[in-house]
């Protein structure tokens, strides 16, 4: 290892060469001197950096400038997809003092692109050594000689934007000594070049994509912080959406016409897609490349058009924060499990889909709306939200009422099915999104969702005259505003429905209506109204041998004989309903029928077997996800405990249940607060005494 000394002017002696600030002296075995100037092949360092600090230190950190001499150091990748700042960060480090310091010999630069040329890139790297390449007439020979010139140099390597190992591998040149960093949108290329030393480049937060652009273009953000806020979120963390739209912003801002128009204009997809003013860079012929001709640069060179294809079909899922099975995929591509497997390792490697948690995919949105506009080009785009909206549709209707948990992962999607089928003004497919999911909504409390589909599939269904499905959708209606205590509101929708089924002779809808006023009478504690209207619903569900309507209405019954203190008389509707429930697998009507049980041990004072009861119920409403009677569930456990001044599990379930019932909106929620807030202050006098 050659010596290293400091002279007084502050340049560095490295064995036989001077390394002064802007040259190397090259003293020969004779006392000849040689000077030639330090290799600063880098582009200047960004000036704007913001938010990149963090990946920043990790880079120096990962290239262990402190370990000279110590052997080879693997080389260091940089990956992500186009745009991310890869180069902007490879800039950055290597005008970094600390790299400068460590690495005082210079920076080699290479920028291969997709179609490098190899040979007089590696000609220019031999020239900033001093020396002339025309005699090395490959690459091998070119390489091997690079290898001998920094055999024993402090040099920092940078292979820039590589498409191709091979071509990057001839750029392997540096010795222990020098560092190595290479940068790609290529997975595979960053794994076979660099192992497990690569650092993904992430996508900024919006907090730094707000500061990017206000270092931009600060008067117009500053004139409109909200929309240039939500500009950055639809950019998504992008550095070159934002670089490119923060200079957009600032020259109109300079031309005197305010940032409205831009920020309006930046709404539009396709106006996001044309931003321009990104550096030139190999292997893009135009002159002012677009934010679309950067992304197309890693679509074209896609292996072949079914992969293409894929791509463009990944657009209808839309992008972050939206997610995707590999099963959805495959089923858009019309392909096996197998074959779309190897089809998202492709696109995947690309960095054109992201992998997240739970084996599922994202876009970033960026990428979804160029995915989307090659969509249109290709004229696929009504046959992509065709399928897309009919698979998660099946889905829908497969999982809503016995897998909660699936249909909640795939909620964004099933949501732009819903919305895609009204695009394609599909008023069938909205009415059958309608009724796969509304029992759904109903167990997951999502009252205003639920709300919003119904009255929307209002109109399908009285533009097809089909009156059935209006009363339903009236009676929904009426049911939401009762659970949200609006039963003025409830009853008006639900006297529509119940109208609606006797002029059409629906016996079962008509039962319906009839239950659900009476449930809005019994919450006005409007008793006998209550029972005449449960007692006629009852009569015919007998009628036409509806058991499961049959067991609510026997249930409600029970409700009002509980309320009138009839505990007896009301234990016996509550167990010819759990009976009937039991009979024909209703579970989340068994946990209702449990609590109501439940209560009436808990009115005797039996808190034991109420909370036997209570508990079972919890346990069902938990096992189905119906989150409201979960609450209700908490809640009266919450009560027993208080009776048995079990404080401490008191609070436990009565925080658990106010959290929900104040999600939902739930007009139960003050009366839970209050007992909450009741027990908190018994445990404060008990911790007095």
């Amino acid at each position: 290892m050659s010596s290293v000394d400091i002279n007084a002017k502050g340049d560095v002696s490295i064995g036989a060469d001077v390394v002064g600030r802007d040259k190397i002296t090259h003293i020969h075995q004779y006392g000849e001197k040689k000077e030639r100037p330090i290799p600063r092949m880098a582009p200047p360092a960004p000036r704007v950096f913001i938010g990149r600090e963090g990946v920043l230190r990790e880079l120096i950190a990962a290239l262990k400038l402190g370990e000279d001499g110590a052997g080879p150091i693997a080389l260091i990748a940089l990956k992500g997809m186009g745009g991310i700042g890869k180069t902007t960060l490879a800039a950055a480090l290597a005008n970094h003092p600390e790299v400068e310091t460590a690495l005082p010999e210079g920076t080699l630069w290479a920028g291969l692109g997709p179609e490098p040329e190899v040979m007089s890139l590696l000609a220019e790297w031999g020239t900033q050594l001093g020396e002339d390449f025309a005699q090395f007439d490959s690459p091998e020979k070119r390489s091997r000689r690079l290898s001998t010139l920094l055999h024993d140099k402090k040099v920092l390597l940078v292979v820039d934007d590589v498409w191709q190992a091979e071509a990057a591998s001839y750029f392997r040149v540096g010795g222990p000594r020098c560092r190595t960093l290479i940068t790609t949108r290529d997975n595979e290329i960053a794994r076979k070049l660099a192992g497990h030393e690569a650092i993904r480049v992430e996508t900024l937060t919006n907090a730094a994509s707000l500061n990017l652009l206000r270092e931009l273009a600060p008067e117009a953000v500053e004139a409109d912080e909200k929309a240039a806020n939500e500009l950055a979120t639809v950019l998504d963390g992008l550095p070159l959406a934002i670089t490119l739209a923060g200079q957009m912003l600032a020259a109109e801002w300079e031309a005197g016409l305010g940032v409205a128009g831009a920020l309006s204009e930046l709404k539009d997809r396709e106006a996001r897609l044309k931003l321009a003013g990104a550096e030139k860079r190999p292997g893009l012929a135009t002159t002012e490349p677009s934010l679309r001709a950067i992304l197309a640069m890693s679509y074209d060179r896609l292996p072949d058009e079914a992969t293409k294809r894929a791509f463009r079909l990944l657009g209808v899922f839309s992008g972050k924060p939206l997610t995707f099975s590999i099963d959805a995929a495959a089923a858009m591509w019309e392909m096996e499990l197998r074959p779309a497997q190897k089809t998202m390792v492709a696109l995947v490697g690309r960095a054109l889909v992201e992998p997240v948690d739970g084996g599922r995919y994202t876009l970033h949105t960026t990428l979804a709306d160029f995915a989307e506009s090659l969509l249109e080009e290709h004229g696929e785009a009504v046959l992509a939200l065709e399928t897309h909206a009919n698979y998660y549709l099946e889905f829908a209707r497969k999982n809503a009422e016995k897998n909660w948990q699936a249909v909640e992962m795939e909620m964004g999607q099933i949501r732009r099915g819903f919305q895609s089928a009204d695009r394609l003004t599909d008023k069938l497919m909205v009415l059958a999104y309608y009724r796969a999911m509304s029992i759904f909504f109903n167990r997951r409390g999502l009252w205003n969702e639920w709300m919003q589909w119904a009255k929307h599939a209002l109109s399908p269904a009285q533009s097809l005259n089909d009156r059935s499905t209006e009363a339903k959708l009236f009676n929904d209606i009426g049911y939401i505003h009762n659970r949200k205590g609006a039963w003025n509101e409830a009853m008006g929708y639900c006297q529509r429905s119940q109208a609606i089924y006797e002029e059409i002779g629906d016996r079962a809808g008509l039962a319906q209506s009839l239950h659900y006023i009476g449930i809005i009478y019994y919450n006005k504690g409007l008793w006998d109204e209550a029972l005449e209207y449960q007692e006629r619903s009852r009569a015919i569900y007998e009628e036409i041998g509806d058991r499961a309507g049959l067991a609510y209405s026997l249930n409600h019954i029970g409700y009002i004989c509980n309320k009138k203190g009839l505990w007896d008389e009301a234990l016996g509707h509550y167990e010819r309903s759990h009976a009937i429930r039991e009979e024909i697998g209703d579970r989340t009507g068994l946990a209702v029928t449990l609590q109501s049980i439940g209560g009436i041990y808990k009115n005797k004072g039996l808190w034991n077997e109420a909370l036997q009861y209570y508990d079972r119920s919890r346990g069902i409403r938990e096992e189905v996800g119906e989150r409201v009677g979960l609450a209700w569930a908490l809640k009266n456990i919450g009560d027993v405990y208080e009776k048995q001044t079990r404080l401490a599990d008191a609070e436990q379930v009565l925080t658990q249940a106010v959290a929900i019932f104040e999600e939902l909106g739930s007009p139960e929620f003050d009366n839970a607060r209050k007992q909450l807030d009741k027990v908190r202050e018994l445990q404060r006098i008990a911790s007095q005494k």
